[in-house]
């Protein structure tokens, strides 16, 4: 079970794209407000000291080197970006894939579409039937 929620016009964020996926062994959450870190909770740990740990980004981690140059200085929306077309391209010079790929986004539609449907028609839609 799950819950989304979508607004542009809510009060209180100025970027609060947030994502945070749970299971039974923990969960892994990312703001966009504050898109250096990601937030790993384990349930494997004892119950007195369990609870999020935040995850610095760094040059460790993949495609943050060229402009993160030591752990916790983080980069900007604009090094995002940059990032983003440097795959783009690569990806037509190489011509592979990259994720997410146009079939990965018509999902993203599907859902918001079964959502949508699902509010006005006060009920449940199955996403695979939209």
């Amino acid at each position: 079970m799950g819950q989304m929620y979508f607004s542009r016009i809510s009060h209180g964020r100025k970027m609060g794209y947030a994502y945070e996926i749970t299971g039974t062994k923990g969960a892994l959450r990312f703001d966009q407000e504050d898109q250096n870190a990601l937030w790993f909770y384990s349930a494997d740990e004892p119950e007195a000291i369990r609870g999020f740990r935040k995850i610095l980004t760094g040059p460790a981690h993949p495609d943050y080197e060229p402009f993160c140059q030591g752990p916790g200085h983080g980069t900007g929306y604009q090094d995002q970006i940059i990032i983003e077309a440097r795959d783009f391209l690569r990806a037509i010079e190489t011509r592979t894939p990259v994720w997410p790929t146009f079939q990965d986004g018509m999902a993203v539609n599907q859902v918001v579409a079964a959502a949508m449907q699902s509010s006005l028609a006060g009920a449940w839609v199955d996403v695979a039937s939209v």
